[in-house]
């Protein structure tokens, strides 16, 4: 498998990205903020992405440890796999369409803002099926 090392967007620096980015107030985790909640596929797939992009860090590797740390298993990890290894192998495509709906251009968005957009593209344009977000 492939990934994002040589890949031509600018990396940022080591900098996370704050806050919930899979939408504050939605979902069923909306009223238990204080409580841990287990991430999603989505979330295990954006984290992997940016932790790919910024520290230069294999996909395989970084998948597999994420998918044991966040106790995905079955369709969750399937769905976080896919999203993973079609964003890093379409990426080229992905930034190019990308690049039209972004002003400032892509590479000037934050490392977490990129992949969000990368990963959230290729599920729209890629996969048949969109499957909802159960957590």
């Amino acid at each position: 498998m492939s990934d994002m090392k040589g890949h031509s967007g600018k990396a940022g620096g080591n900098k996370r990205r704050q806050g919930n980015h899979a939408g504050a107030g939605m979902g069923s985790n909306a009223g238990n903020r204080n409580k841990k909640a287990q991430p999603t596929a989505r979330d295990t797939a954006l984290d992997v992405l940016t932790s790919v992009e910024q520290e230069g860090a294999y996909s395989n590797l970084l998948l597999n440890g994420a998918l044991q740390k966040s106790g995905l298993n079955g369709p969750d990890a399937g769905l976080a796999t896919e999203l993973v290894y079609g964003t890093i192998s379409h990426l080229n495509t992905i930034d190019y369409f990308l690049e039209s709906f972004v002003s400032k251009g892509v590479a000037k968005l934050q490392p977490w803002v990129r992949n969000l957009l990368r990963l959230s593209f290729y599920q729209l344009y890629y996969l048949d099926r969109i499957p909802p977000m159960l957590r």
